[in-house]
């Protein structure tokens, strides 16, 4: 038994030696089941308990090998486990696999009555653990990123990540009055080497402890706010809305008979799987790597359910196969719907275009010629590109470049319409709701605002996801996890057949064109004073309110002209969905690209940067520095950067690891290391860049 202090008070960790302990105080649990139906050929019902239950470790890496023939391995020095309020604790994983076997015992568990057990991101976890359990069957949504797993025939390992799609600090930020609150990872110093015989500080084991009791509580809370049990927790975020949103719009028998009539054949799928975009997000090369001073900035609220409940260019029947002419194509882009298979010949963008829009990455063919250009990914001239594009896409590309020819390969046209009633009016409740508890209660408002957020994220779910496989018995540890060759046409029966399909896999490929479109009339508002846009924000030089207000009253003007009131208004303040909303002036601004910014606003200091921290590159930024320092080469040190890279090992055996005097077993594992972030563009961009300016 360990006590420890913290927060002014003394919790316990209980041990493998406290067997009787652990053995009264759990067999003292009142556990009901709950039963859910498996429809497939080696499992019937399967009952689980339903209790909050969580499972973590803690691991260092090291280098056993050589400084100029490093050779690094993670390896687990403590794990902890919570059922209900009952903290367990061990050192070794020989410990951990007893533990499983009292619970097996205890809870009289089998393959038909499992205990579900969540770890917050538990690709780790079951990384560490998987040579010490006899794994069943793994769901996983890509290689290594697991969210469930059955195991020893009693189990079931979830994954609390998916659950809440937040960092566990946040995730169990969002229990009011919560016990036990993540504590701080920087107090905790990850990088120190820590061994099973190392002992802990009260502070470790209290990190330790509230790890699992807080996602506990988490757990606990997010079962009895939503009504649900362990069986009925969605395994993933977005989940919780599908299942709302699934009951409003079947509740209208037309919607479900539009999803049959929307059916998209394995052509089609890969048409929009091919035309398939998310925001437009770049930087202006002309201001490229420049500091700007005084850049105002313009956001959108709810850029995407603002197009789900308003647009009306949403293809509303099947798409129909149409033989393309020059003629019948400008007549199809003006009035319908269109999936379009095009090439452009010698393309380029017109002058003094700030946002070139055709990404390098969505064409499906092109070809550059020696005076052709590209800005960091973008098209700016090409002999040739050819892609698939929305009509949505064509106007916006057909505005902003020239091109000598356009060659038509494949055309697919649909009447335009709204998404149904039921599924915009439940977005834009759900909306309205979320206006009003802005300045409220922190917790709810953080929930409506995920909710709205899981709309889209449910839109444009892939219908025909390839099967991950997991082989732990492979010869060739290479062939571990394995993604399996996608019959599109059995995973698209599968999706029209089942009773809860209730989405148009094609409706999201227009809720994104649609916002892109948005951002562009923007672009286009602020012309060659645009710094830098991402999905829908726009930052810029000079005085452009009057044509923001100009942009809202002509989407005012679409709302009122479809019969929607887009506006709330919450104790005398105005939310306008759709709208462009004024943010705080940054004194000074530098980019070097997309996800890759600085803004000063007074003596404060903000950075986006992907792959660095938000919070410690800013403080080592501000103290070395400042914006004056975000700058090519510029090196972030280990430590200060939040950024780590892993190195997964597999083996299939557990084995001895000796470190130091201290040996204990290990299996396959993850090693973790911190490192530093240099920042930097590609030779194609800076070249770009520094030309036009």
């Amino acid at each position: 038994m360990i006590d420890f202090t913290f927060d002014g008070r003394t919790e316990t960790f209980l041990e493998l030696t406290d067997k009787d302990e652990i053995i009264e105080r759990i067999s003292a649990l009142d556990i009901k089941m709950e039963w859910k139906p498996y429809h497939n050929k080696w499992q019937d019902d399967v009952a689980y308990m339903n209790v909050p239950c969580s499972f973590d470790i803690e691991t260092s890496t090291t280098n056993i090998g050589t400084e100029k023939d490093p050779s690094w391995v993670g390896f687990m020095y403590i794990w902890q486990f919570a059922i209900a309020d009952i903290a367990i604790c061990g050192r070794y994983w020989e410990e951990f696999v007893e533990l499983l076997n009292l619970l097996k015992h205890l809870l009289n568990l089998k393959p038909h009555k499992r205990l579900p057990i969540y770890a917050h991101f538990a690709s780790f976890e079951f990384q560490h653990l998987r040579n010490f359990i006899h794994v069943e069957k793994v769901f996983a949504r890509k290689k290594r990123v697991i969210v469930n797993a059955d195991f020893n025939q009693a189990f079931q390992l979830r994954c609390s990540w998916a659950l809440s799609n937040m960092g566990l600090g946040k995730a169990i930020g969002t229990v009011p009055d919560a016990k036990y609150n993540k504590l701080s990872g920087d107090d905790f110093d990850y990088t120190k080497l820590r061994l099973p015989t190392t002992e802990l500080t009260d502070m470790e084991y209290a990190y330790c402890f509230c790890d699992v009791m807080g996602l506990n509580e988490y757990l606990l809370h997010t079962m009895t706010s939503n009504n649900d049990n362990v069986t009925t927790l969605p395994m993933t975020s977005t989940g919780f809305i599908r299942r709302e949103v699934r009951k409003e719009v079947l509740k209208n028998e037309a919607n479900k008979k539009q999803v049959l009539d929307l059916a998209l054949t394995p052509k089609l799928y890969v048409y929009c799987k091919t035309a398939s975009r998310g925001g437009n997000t770049h930087a202006n090369a002309y201001f490229t790597d420049v500091i700007l001073d005084n850049v105002s900035s313009y956001d959108r609220k709810s850029s995407y359910p603002a197009e789900m409940v308003v647009a009306d260019n949403f293809p509303v029947t099947g798409f129909r196969d149409v033989r393309p002419s020059n003629e019948n194509f400008i007549e199809s882009v003006a009035t319908s719907a269109c999936l379009i298979d095009m090439t452009f010949y010698n393309i380029r963008v017109k002058k003094l275009t700030p946002i070139p829009y055709i990404s390098i990455s969505k064409c499906t063919r092109v070809k550059f010629g020696k005076y052709n250009m590209k800005d960091n990914g973008r098209v700016v001239g090409a002999d040739m590109a050819s892609m698939v594009i929305t009509d949505v896409d064509f106007r916006i590309i057909d505005a902003m470049y020239e091109y000598d020819d356009y060659e038509i390969s494949a055309l697919y046209t649909a009447k335009r319409g709204h998404l149904n009633d039921e599924f915009r009016h439940t977005l834009m409740e759900q909306f309205i709701t979320k206006c009003k508890l802005e300045m409220g209660d922190p917790y709810l408002y953080a929930k409506f605002k995920n909710k709205i957020n899981a709309y889209f994220g449910m839109m444009l779910t892939d219908i025909c996801n390839p099967t991950i496989t997991y082989n732990p018995n492979c010869k060739d540890m290479k062939d571990l996890w394995k993604s399996e060759v996608v019959d599109i046409k059995s995973l698209l029966s599968r999706y029209y057949k089942s009773s809860n399909s209730f989405l148009s896999y094609q409706h999201g490929l227009w809720v994104t064109a649609n916002a892109r479109y948005q951002l562009q009339l923007a672009i286009n508002t602020t012309g060659m004073d645009t710094a830098y846009v991402d999905t829908d924000s726009d930052k810029f030089i000079e005085n452009h309110d009057a044509d923001f207000a100009r942009l809202n009253e002509e989407w005012l003007a679409l709302c009122d002209a479809n019969d929607i009131f887009p506006v709330v208004n919450v104790n005398g303040k105005k939310y306008v969905l759709g709208a462009w909303e004024k943010e705080k002036t940054a004194t000074q601004f530098r980019t070097l690209g997309a996800k890759k910014y600085c803004c000063m606003y007074g003596d404060e200091l903000k950075i986006t940067v992907a792959g660095l921290s938000k919070e410690k590159g800013r403080d080592w930024l501000r103290e070395n520095g400042g914006i004056e320092n975000f700058k090519i080469d510029t090196v972030v040190p280990v430590g200060s950067s939040g950024r780590t890279v892993s190195y997964y090992n597999d083996v299939k055996e557990p084995y001895q690891l000796t470190i130091g005097d201290c040996t204990f077993t290990n299996g396959s594992n993850i090693a973790v290391l911190p490192t530093s972030y240099t920042f930097g563009v590609s030779e194609d961009y800076l070249k770009y860049y520094t030309s036009v300016q």
